[in-house]
């Protein structure tokens, strides 16, 4: 599949912002849905196994399946990213933790993607930090069974790596553009767990510079960052940017 590159500033919000939404309580969540998605149907199931959330919220023309990020004093949540090793899966080899959290999720999603995409809605797969490592794995998984006339597509926020060199080229492949991996500045976070782990990303990635701005950019699967910084992670940070740079299209 040829790469086209389909990075919306519009939509890169909207899932920034879902992405930060998710983090909140149930009950908030559904506060304030209505903020970001217009009308929208929700969705909410938090998995106690690994603390993990999914939000899927539901427009007249659009499906949004959002993963919640590591939660910072919870144990299980610490405990996905933690699960390292490597579990053949589709084209490659992946995280096992994230893998875990995508197979406990599923079990929900999936059957409302199903009831509610009606083979007419567009479809995107998105979360921050280890959230966006599950919604890449998702949007890959998708490729298997297309339930709407063209690919989903995902916009992760500060996503770790999470599969080994051939599963990136592959998914590099199957994905073409549809794929919008941003990193803020020198986030710490997009570099883990490391390239002697056996992990890479996808190469082509949309990078906000100091000044905020959005480049895309590509980078080799070992390249990282030096002066790495944990602040760049901050997926406020990250919605902030977003907004910036909400008329561009690259």
């Amino acid at each position: 599949m040829a790469s086209t590159y389909a990075y919306d500033g519009q939509e890169a919000l909207t899932c920034a912002r879902l992405s930060e939404l998710v983090y909140k309580l149930p009950y908030q969540i559904r506060l304030r849905i209505g903020e970001v998605v217009e009308n929208a149907q929700v969705a909410i199931r938090t998995i106690p196994h690994r603390n993990s959330r999914i939000l899927v919220a539901t427009s007249h023309s659009t499906v949004y399946v959002v993963f919640r990020g590591t939660v910072s004093g919870s144990l299980r949540s610490w405990q996905a990213n933690l699960t390292t090793n490597r579990k053949n899966w589709m084209t490659g080899k992946v995280h096992g933790g994230f893998l875990e959290v995508l197979n406990h999720a599923k079990h929900f999603f999936k059957p409302i993607l199903a009831q509610r995409s009606n083979r007419t809605k567009e479809i995107y797969f998105t979360g921050h930090s280890q959230g966006g490592a599950v919604a890449f794995l998702a949007a890959m998984d998708n490729t298997r069974l297309i339930l709407t006339s063209r690919l989903a597509e995902s916009y992760t926020f500060g996503q770790p790596r999470a599969g080994n060199r051939h599963f990136c080229r592959s998914a590099e492949t199957r994905l073409g553009g549809s794929c919008s991996r941003l990193a803020n500045g020198r986030d710490l976070v997009v570099g883990v767990p490391p390239v002697w782990q056996g992990y890479g990303h996808i190469r082509d990635f949309l990078h906000y510079n100091a000044s905020g701005t959005i480049v895309r950019r590509r980078q080799s699967t070992g390249s990282g960052w030096f002066h790495a910084s944990v602040s760049d992670h901050s997926i406020a940070k990250y919605r902030a940017f977003a907004r910036k740079n909400i008329g561009v299209t690259v």
